[in-house]
């Protein structure tokens, strides 16, 4: 309908087009909005990934004009994409293409299948393209001046370069208002080619003296931090930082005694193959009271040091718990942790051999909430099959247990858990009991509050 208006409401005249009703009638009533209420609307379509809204954009005009508004393209997720539409862009033109369409780009995350389309030209291209971009995530890309380019012409707050071989020369030329504004920043499996003026020390030192506004740093896998640069690190930035990932290897005993003193705010605390570390380390654990997330892997601790720095503490917002290859750790240090982390989603107790039933059972009665629980070559554990079967009425949420290389856990106890509900479990040979596909393999789980835990 088309109205005519003349004066006064009273002189309405009212037009009739019949084909034009007809049509109007036949579009769905979500064409029919302004363009400005449809944007809005999609906008809660794909709010962490712009390609969610490809399918919508694949209907009709209407919507692809709609989809393709550039301030609703404000991020890519290729590994989003891949995972879950099975979509991959395999050259560099058609990543760049994608670039072009979304001038307004925020926030960047390159699948590591797309590592081999990714160069120093190829950064230069995207800062050209995307100038708003502020977040950054690559992995296992072979960049040279790439760095150097992302930070210089970017205003980055966030910054993952991950299993790249970083050049502290070039990054040293940086001036410090280049660094100021990251606030996430990962090197993770990273590495330096090596010399007396560069080595991993110097890549953190300029991290400690740049980044002012540094709130998380995952460097897991970068190996050769000395114990020194540690601890200068979390003196000058940890009272800031929420989240901090390391590879223990070669750090001593003191750098966990400083991460604990200086970073009172500290929600993950990720340290692998800390194998220096002592008891003292432990004992002002419970200071870091907003925990969320803690691996101490490899971690030499004695169970009576385990037993104090948890039987006192209480972490009740922590969700992931990984104590693998803890060699002493037994049921009594395990049953003081399940007291201490009533919440957790997952654990990890893998190859922790001294851990027994009894263990399992402080588990069942203190961790009702888990989700993932991973038992790994714990070689001791399945004596007693009535504390195992217990795990279906007193862990209600239990959706997958990893128990390949236990011994005494047999293939009859494992299926009659599977056949009990609907419970995924990893037998000896780090199968899916009960399934028919011989290949069907499961590495990782996705926790609710999105944390991935691997094994």
């Amino acid at each position: 309908f088309f109205f005519f208006f003349f004066g006064s409401r009273s002189s309405c005249w009212t037009v009739e087009i019949p084909a034009l009703s007809a049509q109007m009638d036949a579009l769905p009533p979500l064409l029919l909005l302004p363009p400005e209420l449809l944007s809005h609307i999609l906008s809660f379509v794909g709010p962490d990934d712009c390609t969610a809204l490809l399918p919508a954009a694949a209907t009709c005009r209407v919507l692809r004009t709609a989809a393709l508004d550039p301030h609703l393209n404000t991020c890519i997720d290729l590994e989003l994409v891949q995972r879950k539409h099975n979509l991959s862009l395999h050259s560099a033109a058609a990543l760049l293409q994608l670039l072009a369409q979304r001038p307004l780009l925020r926030r960047l995350v390159l699948a590591a299948y797309c590592s081999s389309l990714v160069n120093d030209d190829f950064v230069e291209r995207l800062v050209q393209l995307c100038p708003r971009v502020t977040h950054v995530y690559l992995a296992q890309c072979e960049l040279d001046t790439g760095i150097y380019t992302l930070l210089m012409q970017l205003r980055l707050q966030a910054l993952h370069i991950d299993s790249n071989v970083l050049h502290p020369v070039s990054l040293r030329q940086l001036p410090p208002e280049h660094w100021s504004k990251l606030q996430d920043l990962s090197f993770a499996f990273c590495s330096v080619q090596q010399d007396r003026d560069r080595t991993p020390d110097h890549v953190l030192t300029l991290v400690t003296e740049n980044c002012t506004s540094l709130r998380r740093f995952e460097a897991d896998g970068f190996v050769g931090f000395s114990t020194h640069a540690v601890q200068h690190f979390v003196s000058v930035r940890g009272p800031q930082l929420l989240s901090l990932s390391l590879d223990g290897a070669g750090l001593g005993e003191s750098a966990l005694e400083a991460i604990v003193q200086h970073c009172p705010l500290l929600q993950k605390l990720w340290v692998s193959f800390s194998d220096d570390f002592n008891d003292k380390g432990l004992a002002n654990l419970q200071c870091l009271k907003d925990l969320r997330i803690l691996r101490l892997k490899k971690g030499p601790f004695t169970c009576e040091g385990l037993i104090q720095a948890f039987q006192h503490a209480h972490f009740p917002l922590m969700r992931h718990l990984d104590l693998s290859e803890c060699l002493h750790l037994d049921s009594e240090g395990l049953a003081a942790v399940s007291r201490a982390c009533p919440n957790l989603y997952t654990l990890n107790v893998s190859w922790c051999w001294e851990v027994q039933d009894a263990g399992l059972a402080a588990i069942i009665t203190n961790c009702s909430d888990l989700r993932c629980l991973i038992v790994t070559g714990v070689k001791m554990l399945g004596n007693s099959t009535l504390e195992i079967l217990k795990v279906v009425t007193h862990v209600p949420h239990l959706q997958i247990l990893v128990a390949n290389q236990c011994n005494y856990l047999s293939d009859a106890v494992l299926l009659q858990l599977v056949r009990m509900r609907n419970l995924t479990i990893i037998d000896y040979y780090g199968q899916p009991v009960g399934q028919d596909d011989d290949e069907l393999t499961i590495r990782s789980y996705e926790a609710p509050d999105g944390h991935t835990v691997y094994f």
